[in-house]
Parts: structure tokens; C-alpha cells; sequence
């Protein structure tokens, strides 16, 4: 009973609605209010005409079972209880049930969803995987599709079925829960071209269970008119044939909708017939426009249009489709039912993307090996592509293989090498008896090397460790290398004058052969590097003395001259110190430094190069900078002592240890010497004085003895080896015990245990880290190498551990740390990497691994003043990681000499690179030196011969230098103002001008000079800028005038009063002449005889004037007339003559300077006579002649021709013939 009420009312219900709002509808609205609809078939594609207006729904029931009917609006819309397990009107036990939905409820599109960003997924799993939109899978057609995991990543959606245009085929198949919903399609039944003539107008056919129903609502033409003013048989003419009287009207056509009726006339004929309906407005087809434009009553029904929404690209291409959008109210729907593209391509045959392209770029994964192979090891999935809906043969897969040892699961089992198939690799070592040894054990891909247990399988005989037993033991092509207390010839080939051998820190071994010359680089596992070296230009690269290595890999090389030759990587060789034939004991720079023949060299951690300069019998070194120095040895003999007063005879080799200790081969005197803290003393060995013999002899210190020595080395566990004879030495420093190592007294080639061997005339002698020794066997013209220690045996090849190569107590300590070796055929590699000590640097840090930073550092840099005798000081302090600058006591620790103030002792003793400045009563030199013509700074100019001088204001000094003017500024610069050294007259500027033989100049307030040019008979002026012109003279003879028109016999002296006036020795006329600043000359003093009578000045007598000067607070002039005195010549009264300068000098006066009541007086020799006025006393400057600087009374000179004082007091001499400039101090 309830199920049967339960159902009328989802039956009943609706209807009882529906006849109640019809009915409503009526009362309400009336017949003529404007409608939607009169009855469903108007609402198509909604269902209901409910009052006018089109409906989807008037209950729950038109609704899906999300949904429920929203009255108010005719439409479907969510339910509150959305999700709940039974509707209202569910029957108990009865499944919801899934009804129509009318297009309202659709999407607008069957737009596909957005994809779900992928999940990550496990390569060959799978899942159900669907790309329409979220409401339409498992609704009608559509289902779900499969996804592959491929590369962790879900591949394309294969084998589902999407929404498409319903059809009208029974089929669901836009998936929106409803079958054939609302299909309908325009139909007409009547003659083709009738449709829409007259009368005549289409129907609707609907789909109903999957077929087209019968034509609905068409309206085709009657067999005949109806004589009614309409076209009843749609022939596009109204009432015809219908009877009718001439003449009379009719009303015709429709004033249905937009249409208005007109008027028919009825025409004469036989029979007569109505005219054409004239003024009426004929029916048209159908617009959304809101009207009834075909005038049958129905506004816009049926008027529909295709419509598109998709890209313009893709319409009408692939599955893409136009929708329908339909006219309501005049306004035109959404688009309905159109189809839009798939974001992706199916493998279906069809072009879902809607590209004009099927199926393209379609592509899965694929494997066809065993599935749980798959993706592992080698094994990966191929490529299926996709062709006319059809999916090809897999491409590119990778499928299980045969294991091999290659790091790789070949047979994708998930394990990488294991059972592998093949052979394993040759062992590395497939000499002698270990040939066709293979390697058992595949490790990362590889065959590891071969173990011992590899080779023994091989060669049961097979040890990793050599034995000294000239036998290959370890198969590796060598014998007894390595092998303990062992010599071998470490090169099979003939090395002719083999003198010298070197290792460098990374092991490689170096040497030069001679004849022909080559550079060899030697590995340790004895390979060989030639390397051609370039000597061009040089000529003295031959019978090789020394070598070092540099960690760059370059060489330093000593040969039978002075010369320390440098090798660099490419084999070039050039000079780095000294001279291939100069040899000499010369410090400074490396370049122009001197050394003996054939030095000994070291190397230091550092880069200082240290020399036994064997013909000098002294140490000497190369710094950094590369500037050489003396280090210890005064001279030949013997004697220890501190390094000032010992003495080396015939030094040949030495070494430096980490510590800064020098161990050195005395060769002359047969002996080791050993330099520490500054102090020399013997190590070992007895001295000969030639009336024993030298002989071979072990022992501990003095008691020991050596015949022959020749070079040293040190190896890092602090032994010294030596090359004596045919032998090889061992010295502990610690004991001072000396042993030897191979057979004595026998020379010869023969390798094996150390006791045993034997070689001829060792020459240089060299270790590696590990303490091996390398031995230039010059005799048997080979390179030999001795073992001291085995290799430590290891047993896992390929483990690595810590080591240290030097003495273990000084690891860890300092900048000393541990290094790596690596276990190669069971026995430990040689230590890499290791920090041995090092000589002790300014750096803070402990360089030498003593436990104190920065203790007796060395390489202290110079001081910043090398001048004078600050040359060669260095700081002694070090402080906080650096050197502290120089101090005062520095200075004085490096130099006695050193001063604040100078002293007069021919030395610069403050160090500012001027000797003797400012020292009291001092003669010093200003400039020059060689004779010659050079301008420059001081001492580097060159004069010829100084004649000449005057001193302007400001103390520049301007010189008579031949035919040149020269000026010597306060800085004591020489420049060239005029002149050159051609003999000429010619008035020009600067170098073009020419002077012949000018004696004498002065100068005026403005700086013009003025210049008796002797030779060309008359006087020249200068100016500052060197333009050089003639005041006065220039033709020989005496005449007063102006200019040119006077004339001068061999002026000789000249000097300048305050007012511009100047007067001149007119030396060959013994006269006195006086030239105004206007340029004319007359007489000032003399009558042109000889003699020696004073009198007033124009009465007054000279035998030969030569040099002038004036006292210009008076106008007094002092003319030194050359046998007579130094005339006096006041402006008015009576000359006077000045004879003790006369008597002092024994005549011959030159040249005389007046300065605040004080003569200077030269005369040709090696003095100078300074004449005090007042007292009538006179002194003198120099001692002799030659040249010497220092106190006034042991100065040497060599004929000084003047001397000037400057404003500052500073006397300045032109020293002829010494060719300089000197300078007296106060």
C-alpha cells in the first residue's frame, strides 16, 4: 500500500501541477499577453510550457539524483542532501535512478577536464586513468581508460571513451545520464520547393528509442485554392483560378505577425481571375529578432544556427563539430552540443586534437622481455608509435644479456657483475714467468689490479717484494728494484760524462747527457723523457758540474766556467748568475756577480740558491730577489771559527738542511765542515798536510778519513752521503760516524748487494724522499740508483694510509703533517704528499718543525735604505708573521759607519746616497766621474774637461765644460743649455750654437750667462732658454766701440757688478775692459803695456790678467795676474798687487773668486789657496794631486781651474782633470 502511494505520487503529482498552471495561465496572463510558449513543443530542447514560459523541470523527478527542481525557476539545482544514499521518491530497496537532463543541466561543452598534475608512479605499473570531464565517466558511452608508468611518470590515457554528439542511435553519447534527450530535426513532406511557399511550412520530427518518429506539424500545398486570399497550394500565387468579377476587390494575404494583408483586383479573362495581391507584406523566413517574421502565428520558432567556440583552427576538423544554439525571446542561446578538441591524441584512428592529423606523435612505452626485468640493470622499455589507429612493433627496448665485468647489470637480475662471463683482465705485470696472469675479482666495473694470489696462480715463484738476487721477482720487466740495501744501474743505456743528477720533489729524477747533449726525466718505475735543450749564444754549456731542480720542474746547472746556468721547462737554457768567462768573487746582482770555475750548488725549500765557489774557497748564495752574497770563508786554507774568519780550501758541494744547517764537501782539505749559527766547525774527516797520504778510512769524526771527496747529499731521516773515489760514504751528524757503504779499493761495474757492488770515479750524488740514492757512476757512464729499505709489505691493494717521509719526530709539529701511500702489489708506495721542514721563514708559522714560530727566520729583507753603507743591511726582527722595518739599530748592527750625520770619511754614512754632505770643512764629489760627455745624476754624468764655473741665486751651478755650457742643478743633475764638442762661432739655441775654447763666464739677477769665448775673441750671452747670441767683439785686436765694432785679443776672465756692467780680462790687449748692459766697451784698467806698476786704474800695468771677481758692495776688482799676485783694483785711487798668494803658490795664478772678504785662488796645480783679506792670512785645500774626497787637508785634486761659493756657502770646484765637480762643505 505505502509503495503504491509512494509512486502516485511521483506519477500524479506532476501532471495535477501541470493542469493546475495551465490553468493559471489562462486567468492571468488572457490571449493576448505575450507568451514563450502555448505549448511544450515550443520549449524544445526544455520540456515544460508552464504560464507562457519554457520549463526544464516541474519536479524532482525531471531532475538527476544530485539535483532537485527549483519551482521558482523551471530549472535543476543542487540538493541539499546531494549524496545521500536514497532520493524522496526512491522506493525503499530500489537503486537511484538516473533520468534525462535537459541541455540547461549540461555543460555548455564537452570540454575535456584539466589533467591532474601525475603522481609519482613505479616504472611498468598501471592505472585506470580517464581525461573527459569529471560528471561524464561511467555515464552512458564513456569509461575509463590505462595509464603506463613510464620513467616514473604516468603515460597517455589509452582505450577510454569520451563525450560526444548525442546521436540519435538509443546511446548515451554525450554521457550526461540521458538517451537521445530532446533530438529533434525540421522535416517536410510536401513537393521539393514548396517548403515555405504560401501557406506551406516544415514540421518536427523527434527521436524516440533510438529512431526518427513521423514528421510533425508540416504543412504542405492542397491540390487546389481555396479562394480564401492565401496560397493555399504554394505556388507562390493567391486564389488562383478562383471565379471572380471584373472589376471587383479582395482583401489578400495575412496580417498575421509582421505580415499585413493587401488587395486583389480581379482582372478581365476568360474566365476572369484575381490580380496580384498588391499592398500587403508577405510572409519571410524566420529571424531571432523577437518577431514572427513567417507570419504563421509563432515568434522565432524553429530558428536555430550552427555555432562553434572551440580554436577557428580546428572547426570542422577531426571529431570537432558545430553545436546549435537556438533563438528565445529573440536573443540567441548558448552554443549547444558542439564538440571542442582533446587536449591529447588518442591511438583511435581519429583526430581528437582537432589538427587536421590522426594520431599524430602518438607514442607509449613498451618492453617485451621478461616483466620483472624490466627497467632494471641495462634493461629499459622501448617505443611503440602510433599509425592509422594501430599501435606498431616496440623500438629501442633493451632486453637481459650475458653478464659482464663493466660496472653494469647485464642480465637485469638487480645485481651489477655478478657470475660474470667473461675472462678477467692481464694483469699488469706479463713479464717472464707472470705472462697470460689474469686478474679474479670484477670490482666497480673494472677487473681489479691483480692480487699476489693473481700472479702465483701464473707464477707460483711470484713475490710483490724484489730480492737482491739480479732476478725479476715481481714480474714488473725490472730487477731488484727496490729491493733492500741493493744497487741496480737504474738506466740500461750508455750515458757518456754522466757527472750530475738531481730528484725533484715529485720524485722524477733528472740528468743531462753529454755527447750528444740531452735532457733526461727518469720516473721512478725508470721511464724516460728526452727533452732537447737549447744553448744558442752560449759557450761554455759542457762538462757539467752541478744540478739542481726547482718544484716547477726547471733546472739550475754549473759547468767547468762561472757561469750558474738556468734551464727552463721547454729546454731552453740560458745564464741566470754570473759569466761563462769572467770569473771572479763579486757580489750584487746575480747577472753582473763573478764566480770561480766549476761551483757547487743547493737548492732550498725556500729558493735560495746556495754556491761552494770552490776557486774562491768561500759559501756564497743567491736570494730570492736573486742578488748574491757571501755567506762564510775569507780566503784558502783551514780554519773554523765564526763565518769572517773561516777558511775553505777547494769547497765543491754543499747541502742545506730543513734546520738551516750547511754540511760542506772541504775537498782540499779532505774534510766536512758543517756551518751552524754562524759558526764553522769539522764534522768529520782527517786533514793531510801532505806528509800522509789520503786514504779511505771509517771512523767517527777526525778519526775518519776520506781520499777523494767530491759532493754531498742529505736525505730526509737526516743521513749524509757523500761520493769519495770509487765509493759512497755514510755519515750520521748526530754520531759523526762515518762508514762506507760498497767494496773499497776496487773499482768496477757491478750491480746487487750494496757490500758487493762496485763502481768507477762517483761523481754527483742525490736522494729522493725516500731515502734512495742516486749515483752519477761517471766512469762506467751510468746512472745507478741504491736501496736502503724495503718496501713495507700491505695486503688489500688499492687501501691507502698515513705516512711521513722525514724523521716521525718532527710530524705533526708545525707546518709537518703526514702524507698518503697507497698499497700497489701488496707493498706501500712511495709517501706522497708529506710536509718535510723547511728552513724557517718570517710567515708565523713553525717551518722548521721545531716547536717555536718564527725562530732565527731566514732570508731577511733587505732594509729599505741600501745607500751608502746601508748597503747589504737587513731587519733582524721579526714580529707577528712579518718583518719589522729597519730601525736605527739595524743600520748600526750591519755598519760601524753608520751615522744620523755624516762624517768626512769618503763614505755615506746616513745612507741618503751623498758622501760626506754637509760634513764640516769636507770635500766631496757633486757629479761626474769618467771622463767623457754624458748628462745625468751625479756621478753618472761625464765631463770632459771643467774649465769654468758661476752659481746662480738659488745655487744652480752652471759650467764651461770644452765648448759646452753645462748647468748642475741643486740635485746635482747635469743638463746641456749650449754647445757641443765642434770648435765653431755661431750664434744659435742650445746644441746648434758653437764656442771655441771659452775660459771664462758669470751670470746676471735675470739668469742670462755671459761668456768670454776666448778663441773667437769676444764675449757671448745666453739666456735661460739657451739662446745664444755675441754682446761684444769678434775680430782679434783692441778697439773700444759698441757691439761687434769692438774688439778683444784672447779674453780670458769675466765677472758682473750689481748694475749689469760686466768687466773682462782682456788677457792678450793687459787690459781691464768694461761693457755696459747697452753693450759698449771701453777701457777700464791698463794701458795695454807689460808690466807689473800700479798706479790708477787706466795708468796701471799687467803682465798677463787672466782670472777676475768683484766685491760687489764695492766695486773692487781681484784680477789674478799670472806671474805677478792678485791685483787689486778699487773703483777710484791706486791699484795694489797681493804677492803672498804669489809666493805660496810659485806663480802661475789662474783663476781667483772673490766671497765676503775671502780670494780663492787656483793655479794649475793640485791646490786651491784660500786668502783671508782682513788677517792676510792663507790657507790651503788639498793635499797633492790625484783624487780623494775627505777632510780639506787630505783631498786630492788634479788641477782645479775655480771654485765658486753659493749663496748657501758651499765652495763648488771644477776638478779639470779629474772631469768632476767637487764640493766643499762649511
Amino acid at each position: 500500500m505505502n509503495k503504491q502511494i509512494h509512486r502516485y505520487h511521483r506519477i500524479a503529482l506532476p501532471f495535477i501541477y501541470i493542469l493546475f498552471v495551465g490553468w493559471l495561465q489562462i486567468v492571468l496572463t488572457g490571449c493576448s499577453a505575450p507568451v514563450e510558449c502555448q505549448q511544450a513543443e515550443d520549449c524544445i530542447p526544455l520540456k515544460y510550457c508552464v504560464l507562457g514560459k519554457c520549463k526544464l523541470c516541474v519536479s524532482d523527478v525531471d531532475c538527476s539524483t544530485t539535483q532537485r527542481c527549483d519551482l521558482s525557476t523551471g530549472r535543476c539545482a543542487p540538493r541539499a542532501d546531494a549524496g545521500a544514499n536514497k532520493e524522496w521518491n526512491q522506493e525503499p530497496g530500489q537503486e537511484p535512478k538516473t533520468t534525462e537532463q535537459t541541455p540547461d543541466a549540461l555543460p555548455k561543452e564537452n570540454t575535456p577536464e584539466a589533467p591532474k598534475e601525475a603522481a609519482p608512479c613505479t616504472n611498468g605499473q598501471t592505472q585506470k586513468c580517464y581525461t573527459g570531464p569529471a560528471n561524464t565517466e561511467g555515464v552512458g558511452v564513456c569509461k575509463t581508460g590505462t595509464q603506463i608508468c613510464e620513467n616514473n611518470t604516468w603515460g597517455v590515457c589509452e582505450n577510454q571513451t569520451l563525450p560526444a554528439p548525442e546521436e540519435c542511435n538509443g546511446k548515451d553519447d554525450n554521457c550526461d545520464g540521458n538517451i537521445d534527450e530532446q533530438l529533434t530535426k525540421a522535416c517536410y513532406t510536401g513537393p521539393a520547393g514548396t517548403q515555405d511557399v504560401g501557406e506551406c511550412k516544415a514540421g518536427t520530427q523527434t527521436c524516440k528509442e533510438g529512431a526518427w518518429q513521423t514528421c510533425v506539424g508540416a504543412v504542405t500545398p492542397k491540390s487546389k485554392e481555396d479562394c480564401n486570399g492565401k496560397d493555399d497550394n504554394c505556388d507562390g500565387q493567391i486564389d488562383e483560378k478562383c471565379p471572380c468579377t471584373v472589376g471587383q476587390t479582395q482583401a489578400c494575404g495575412s496580417d498575421t505577425g509582421e505580415c499585413k494583408r493587401g488587395t486583389q483586383t480581379c482582372e478581365a479573362g476568360t474566365p476572369p481571375a484575381w490580380g496580384i495581391c498588391e499592398g500587403n507584406t508577405a510572409p519571410s523566413a524566420e529571424l531571432c529578432n523577437g518577431k514572427d517574421d513567417d507570419c504563421d502565428g509563432q515568434v522565432d520558432e524553429n530558428v536555430k544556427q550552427a555555432c562553434y567556440t572551440g580554436p577557428a583552427n580546428t572547426r570542422g576538423k577531426g571529431i570537432c563539430q558545430d553545436g546549435t544554439q537556438l533563438c528565445q525571446a529573440g536573443k540567441w542561446s548558448a552554443c549547444q552540443g558542439s564538440i571542442l578538441p582533446q587536449s591529447a591524441e588518442t591511438c583511435d584512428g581519429k583526430d581528437e586534437d582537432c589538427d587536421g592529423m590522426v594520431d599524430e606523435g602518438i607514442t607509449k612505452s613498451c618492453y617485451t622481455g621478461p616483466a620483472n626485468t624490466r627497467n632494471k640493470g641495462i634493461c629499459a622499455a622501448g617505443t611503440q608509435q602510433c599509425a592509422a589507429g594501430k599501435w606498431l612493433a616496440c623500438q629501442g627496448e633493451v632486453k637481459p644479456s650475458v653478464e659482464l665485468c663493466n660496472g653494469k647489470d647485464d642480465d637485469c637480475n638487480g645485481q651489477v657483475d655478478d657470475s660474470v662471463t667473461d675472462r678477467g683482465a692481464l694483469c699488469a705485470r706479463q713479464q717472464g714467468a707472470c705472462s697470460g696472469a689474469r686478474s679474479s675479482l670484477c670490482k666497480a666495473g673494472k677487473w681489479a689490479p691483480c692480487t699476489v694470489a693473481d700472479y702465483k696462480k701464473t707464477s707460483p715463484g711470484f713475490l710483490a717484494i724484489e730480492l737482491c738476487n739480479r732476478k725479476d721477482d715481481n714480474c714488473d720487466g725490472l730487477i731488484d728494484e727496490n729491493a733492500p740495501d741493493c744497487v741496480i744501474s737504474f738506466t740500461k743505456e750508455v750515458l757518456k760524462n754522466i757527472n750530475i743528477v738531481a730528484v725533484a720533489p715529485n720524485g722524477t729524477i733528472h740528468t743531462i747527457k753529454e755527447n750528444p747533449l740531452a735532457w733526461l726525466q727518469i720516473t721512478p718505475e725508470q721511464t724516460i723523457t728526452r727533452k732537447t735543450l737549447t744553448t744558442t749564444g752560449l759557450q761554455r754549456f759542457e762538462d757539467l758540474r752541478d744540478l739542481a731542480v726547482t718544484p716547477k720542474g726547471e733546472l739550475f746547472v754549473t759547468s767547468r766556467g762561472g757561469a750558474i746556468y738556468k734551464v727552463d721547462t721547454t729546454g731552453k737554457v740560458s745564464i741566470f748568475a754570473g759569466h761563462e768567462i769572467t770569473n771572479g768573487n763579486t757580489n750584487g746582482p746575480a747577472l753582473t756577480a763573478r764566480f770561480g770555475d766549476r761551483p757547487g750548488i743547493f737548492l732550498t725549500n725556500s729558493g735560495e740558491l746556495y754556491i761552494a765557489d770552490q776557486n774562491n774557497n768561500r759559501i756564497r748564495k743567491i736570494d730570492t730577489k736573486g742578488v748574491v752574497s757571501a755567506v762564510a770563508g775569507v780566503g784558502g786554507g783551514y780554519l773554523d771559527g765564526n763565518l769572517s774568519r773561516a777558511r775553505f780550501n777547494n769547497p765543491t758541494d754543499l747541502v742545506v738542511t730543513p734546520t738551516g744547517i750547511l754540511y760542506i764537501v772541504d775537498e782540499g782539505n779532505y774534510l766536512i765542515r758543517k756551518l751552524e749559527n754562524g759558526n764553522v766547525s769539522t764534522l768529520a774527516g782527517r786533514r793531510y798536510t801532505g806528509t800522509t797520504t789520503p786514504s779511505i778510512r771509517d771512523g767517527v769524526g777526525l778519526n775518519a778519513g776520506f781520499r777523494r771527496l767530491d759532493t754531498i747529499t742529505y736525505t730526509p731521516m737526516g743521513i749524509l752521503y757523500v761520493s769519495d773515489d770509487d765509493t759512497i760514504r755514510k755519515i750520521d751528524p748526530t754520531t759523526q760516524r762515518v762508514s762506507t757503504l760498497n767494496q773499497r779499493w776496487i773499482s768496477g761495474l757491478q750491480d746487487g748487494p750494496i757490500n758487493n757492488a762496485r763502481f768507477r770515479d762517483t761523481k754527483q750524488v742525490h736522494t729522493d724522499t725516500a731515502g734512495n740514492l742516486y749515483v752519477a757512476d761517471q766512469g762506467n757512464e751510468r746512472l745507478r740508483k741504491v736501496t736502503f729499505s724495503a718496501p713495507t709489505a700491505c695486503t688489500q691493494d688499492g687501501s691507502k694510509q698515513a705516512c711521513y717521509a722525514g724523521p716521525t719526530t718532527y710530524k705533526g709539529i708545525g707546518i709537518c703533517k703526514a702524507g698518503q701511500q697507497t698499497c700497489v702489489f701488496a707493498t706501500w708506495s712511495t709517501c706522497i704528499g708529506s710536509v718535510l721542514p723547511q728552513l724557517e721563514a718570517c710567515n708565523g708559522q713553525d717551518d722548521d718543525c721545531d716547536g717555536q714560530v718564527d725562530n732565527n727566520p731566514v732570508n731577511p729583507p733587505n732594509c729599505a735604505n741600501q745607500q751608502g753603507v746601508c748597503a747589504g743591511s737587513q731587519s733582524a726582527a721579526c714580529t707577528g708573521g712579518a718583518w719589522k722595518v729597519c730601525t736605527n739599530a739595524d743600520y748600526t748592527k750591519h755598519s760601524a759607519d753608520y751615522k744620523t750625520t755624516e762624517s768626512c770619511d769618503e763614505k755615506d754614512n746616513n745612507c741618503n746616497g751623498q758622501v760626506d754632505e754637509g760634513a764640516p770643512g769636507c770635500v766631496t764629489t757633486l757629479a761626474g766621474g769618467n771622463q767623457g760627455y754624458a748628462d745625468g745624476q751625479g756621478t753618472a754624468a761625464q765631463f770632459i774637461k771643467p774649465i769654468a764655473l758661476t752659481v746662480d741665486a738659488s745655487d744652480n751651478v752652471y759650467i764651461l765644460d770644452s765648448n759646452i755650457v753645462r748647468k748642475m742643478d741643486t740635485n746635482y743633475k747635469v743638463t746641456t743649455i749650449a754647445g757641443s764638442l765642434l770648435f765653431g762661432d755661431v750664434d744659435a739655441t742650445g746644441k746648434q750654437a758653437r764656442f771655441n775654447q771659452p775660459e771664462s763666464l758669470t751670470i746676471d739677477s735675470a739668469g742670462n750667462l755671459y761668456i768670454a769665448d776666448t778663441q773667437n775673441h769676444k764675449i757671448r750671452k745666453v739666456t735661460p732658454s739657451g739662446v745664444v747670441t755675441t754682446l761684444a767683439g769678434g775680430i782679434k785686436g783692441f778697439q773700444d766701440g759698441t757691439g761687434p765694432s769692438a774688439m778683444f785679443n784672447t779674453p780670458r776672465g769675466i765677472t758682473i757688478d750689481s748694475s749689469g756692467n760686466l768687466y773682462v780680462s782682456d788677457t792678450g790687449n793687459r787690459r781691464i775692459r768694461m761693457i755696459t748692459p747697452a753693450g759698449v766697451v771701453s777701457t777700464y784698467a791698463g794701458t795695454g803695456n807689460g808690466g807689473t806698476r800700479n798706479d790708477l786704474r787706466l795708468q796701471m800695468l799687467f803682465r798677463e790678467p787672466k782670472g777676475i771677481s768683484i766685491d760687489p758692495s764695492t766695486t773692487t776688482l781681484y784680477v789674478a795676474d799670472e806671474d805677478v799676485g792678485i791685483r787689486v783694483i778699487p773703483p777710484t785711487g791706486r791699484s795694489a798687487t797681493i804677492t803672498l798668494i804669489l809666493t805660496l803658490f810659485f806663480g802661475n795664478l789662474a783663476n781667483v773668486t772673490y766671497n765676503k772678504g775671502t780670494l780663492y785662488v787656483t793655479n794649475n796645480s793640485s791646490r786651491i789657496c784660500v786668502y783671508d783679506l782682513a788677517s792676510s792670512k792663507a790657507n790651503f785645500v788639498g793635499s797633492g794631486n790625484g783624487y780623494r774626497n775627505g777632510q780639506l787637508s787630505r783631498a786630492l785634486f788634479r788641477n782645479p781651474s775655480q771654485i765658486v761659493i753659493g749663496a748657501k756657502g758651499l765652495g763648488y770646484i771644477a776638478d779639470r782633470d779629474n772631469e768632476r765637480i767637487r764640493g766643499i762643505t762649511k
